[in-house]
């Protein structure tokens, strides 16, 4: 049986999922504004065609580590979970404002 490809299936599709690694937030530790702002664009922009938009989102870690000052990721877990603690504030306030550029309200958990 052959497989059909799946971006075949993506203009019928009423739910996309996109996830966004850190790798692609950040570079050698620095945020990288730029990307939330294509990202809120390019959500803006399939949301026009009519589809829901998921964005499952990484970074929280490399986001606590830039606030809290540190040069690495966290070395242990619980220095770890303190960088995901700071950083998912960061995140979630980060998304916010370009989300609110593009004309979102961006509500969590919603």
């Amino acid at each position: 049986m052959a497989q059909s490809d799946p971006w075949k299936q993506v203009p019928r599709a009423r739910r996309i999922v996109v996830k966004i690694g850190s790798s692609t937030l950040t570079h050698e530790g620095q945020l990288r504004p730029a990307k939330f702002t294509a990202i809120a664009r390019d959500v803006h922009r399939v949301r026009e065609l009519g589809h829901q938009v998921v964005v499952v989102t990484s970074g929280a870690i490399a986001i606590g580590s830039g606030r809290l000052g540190w040069d690495h990721n966290g070395r242990t877990i619980r220095e770890k979970q303190a960088a995901a603690s700071v950083g998912q504030i960061g995140l979630v306030e980060l998304y916010q404002r370009r989300f609110a550029q593009e004309f979102f309200v961006f509500l969590l958990g919603a």
